[in-house]
This record gives C-alpha cells, structure tokens and sequence, in this order.
C-alpha cells in the first residue's frame, strides 16, 4: 500500500513541476521584456487552467491574499479563498506551507476527503493533494488525486494473497 501511495504522490509532484515549468516560461518571458508581468501572469493561468479535464484540476493561488486565481470551479476563481481544514481541523495553507518547508523536493503533501468532482456523487473520498511554491510570484500551486482506488486495490491483492496462502498451506 505504501508504494502506491508513493507512486501517487509521484505523480502529483510530477503534475507540479510541469505546472511550475510553465510558470518559468512566461516569468522567463516577463524577465526578457517580452511580456508584462500582468500578461505573463494571464497566459500563465490560461496555460494552467486549460489542463482541467472533468474531474481533474489545479488550483493557483496567490499567497499575498490568498486570492484563487485558478480552480476548477470557475465560481470560485478571483475571490479570496482560505483552502479548508483538514480532517483534524488545520488549516489547509498552514499545513501545505508546513510539509513544503520540509520537503527536499519543494512539494509539500496532505490528505484530505474530498466530493469527487463532476460525479453528482456527495460522497467524500480520500484524496492526496501536493502543492509547490512559485517564488517570483508568491503564487502556490496545488493538485491532487483521489486515492480511495488504491485502498480498494490493496485489499483486493490482500484478500487474493490470503486465498493463494490458505490454498498452498491446505495443499501442504
């Protein structure tokens, strides 16, 4: 179970640096005078944003006012948003800037339950979200995956695995 938590989070971190990369690019742009930083900041949340798919999203933030710039709820882009708690009552923020911090790699990981998007379903679901800072802006990054199917994954290899062991020691 461990390693597929893992190879999720993996994941996730590589979803942020290609988010990252294009942040550099069009800050690379605003740098060489081709660009404002208002239009390289634009095209970078264009960029972004154009990646959603129907359950699938990144939130950019900007931490000076904690104003939403990118989400996958359109409503909810361009106003002041905070980020939630977790499961037990943190801060989402204050818990992302916490593991970033401690972090080799830059990307800072939290768990939390989530509705899965676009399912009509209002069920929460466990979710792993990772988030990375983008300094010249003061922006941060986050995306994340729903890990409810690796759980559902381990047991089925657990129960399989038991089965397999209860046939061999009955054949031994």
């Amino acid at each position: 179970r461990t390693s597929l938590y893992e190879e999720r989070e993996s994941q996730i971190a590589q979803h942020l640096i290609m988010a990252k990369a294009q942040m550099n690019y069009f800050h690379g742009l605003e740098k060489a005078g081709k660009l404002t930083r208002d239009e390289a900041q634009s095209r970078a949340r264009e960029s972004i944003a154009a990646q959603q798919t129907k359950a699938d999203y990144f939130i950019v933030r900007a931490l000076a006012d904690n104003m939403l710039l990118v989400h996958g709820d359109a409503s909810r882009v361009g106003k002041p948003d905070a980020g939630g708690k977790t499961p037990e009552g943190r801060p989402v923020l204050e818990v992302y800037k916490e593991n970033i911090a401690k972090s080799k790699t830059g990307v800072g990981f939290i768990t939390l339950m989530a509705i899965r998007p676009g399912s009509g379903d209002k069920t929460q679901y466990k979710k792993i979200n990772g988030a990375a800072v983008f300094e010249p802006w003061n922006w941060m990054v986050a995306y994340g995956a729903f890990v409810d199917d690796v759980d559902s994954a381990f047991w089925e290899d657990a129960l399989k695995m038991l089965v397999i062991g209860v046939v061999l020691l009955a054949i031994v």
